[in-house]
C-alpha cells in the first residue's frame, strides 16, 4: 500500500530494513505544511508491509498493546530510516489463526522514534 510510494526499502536483513522515505510524496505537504512529519498510522502501516514481506504472508493487527511515538519523524532530515522488527510466530490450529506477537522499533540516524508491541493476525 505505502510500499514503493511513499517509502523504498534500501536493505532488508532477517528482521530489519532500512527504508528511504519519497520525500516528495503529497502525505507530506498536507502533514503538516512547512513543517513534515510521517504520519503515525503511515508508520504502523510500514511495520505491518515489512512483517508481510519478510514472511511472505499477509497479516492485520490485531492488537496494539503498547504504541509510543518519542520523537516525530522530519523526513527533510530522516530521509532514511530503520526498521527493526521481533516477532515469532504462535500456530493455534490453523493458517488462519496464526498470530505474530510483534515488538518494533523505527529509528530515524540514532534517534528512536517508534516503539511498538502488539500482535498481528493472519488473513
Amino acid at each position: 500500500m505505502l510500499l514503493n510510494d511513499l517509502y523504498t526499502i534500501d536493505h532488508i536483513e532477517a528482521c530489519a530494513a532500512t527504508l528511504r522515505l519519497n520525500t516528495e510524496h503529497p502525505i507530506f505537504k498536507g502533514h503538516f505544511p512547512d513543517r513534515p512529519v510521517l504520519p503515525g498510522a503511515c508508520q504502523l502501516q510500514m511495520i505491518r508491509e515489512l512483517l508481510c514481506h519478510i514472511t511472505a504472508k499477509t497479516y492485520r493487527l490485531q492488537k496494539a498493546a503498547t504504541i509510543k511515538f518519542i520523537t516525530p519523524i522530519d523526513p527533510r532530515q530522516s530521509g532514511t530510516i530503520r526498521l527493526n522488527l521481533q516477532y515469532e510466530e504462535e500456530k493455534h490450529g490453523g493458517e488462519k489463526n496464526t498470530t505474530l506477537p510483534v515488538t518494533a522499533t523505527l529509528i530515524a540516524g540514532e534517534v528512536v522514534c517508534l516503539k511498538f508491541n502488539g500482535t498481528f493476525q493472519a488473513e
